[in-house]
């Protein structure tokens, strides 16, 4: 999908531009078009396969002239707006807002942690691995291997797993090695500690792989 934006909302234009090549699912290239009418042979191009416009107040005449789908733009641009509105008009799909950044979470320490460990089988076990990110270069990990009858099975159960993992908005590492399927999990959002939030994992998982 092509779409030229007016040059006449001047420096707004390039901010809408911006807006418009990243706001879709489909494919978008959008530009300022030029002033002055182009050269023949891109004229033709555009006339044979016309851009949807984003027309300002005062386009050159030859934008206006083009056989083209239009839509209004009016100063003080609103780039929201225009993106709504080439959206209706061309048959496009917004992309989703982005998901904002996860919140801190206090990490389970001392107590808290032996507590909430122990109702965990005995196939989980903490790890310490190293982490540039993290505070002292070093996260901590809860861990677990699953063995599986077969290599496609353990295949099923990784795809559970990630499954789970969309569902809990809470993404562990997972390493599929033959029948073998090692789950580990750490939150990011406690600087790479164990929180309340692996611990409910770890048991979704284990429901799971004993169903």
């Amino acid at each position: 999908m092509l779409i030229a934006v007016d040059p006449s909302l001047a420096t707004e234009a390039a901010a809408c531009v911006d807006a418009l090549g990243v706001a879709y699912k489909e494919p978008v290239s959008a530009f300022v078009a030029p002033a002055e009418p182009p050269e023949p042979g891109l004229a033709a191009a555009l006339a044979a396969v016309p851009p949807l416009v984003v027309e300002g107040p005062t386009p050159p005449q030859w934008l206006r002239d083009l056989p083209a789908k239009r839509v209004r733009a009016t100063r003080p641009l609103d780039p929201a707006a225009v993106v709504d509105a080439v959206a209706g008009e061309a048959g496009l799909t917004a992309k989703a807002a982005p998901k904002p950044h996860a919140e801190q979470v206090a990490p389970l320490d001392g107590d808290a942690l032996t507590a909430g460990l122990a109702p965990l089988p005995a196939h989980w076990r903490v790890e310490v691995a190293p982490a540039r990110a993290q505070p002292q270069g070093l996260k901590i990990e809860l861990v677990a291997d699953f063995r599986c009858p077969s290599y496609a099975e353990a295949a099923d159960f990784a795809r559970l797993v990630a499954a789970i993992a969309d569902d809990h908005d809470h993404h562990p590492t997972l390493i599929h090695d033959w029948r073998n399927v090692q789950v580990r999990i750490t939150t990011g959002a406690a600087k790479g500690r164990l929180s309340e939030r692996d611990l409910r994992f770890a048991a979704a998982v284990d429901d799971k792989f004993g169903g």
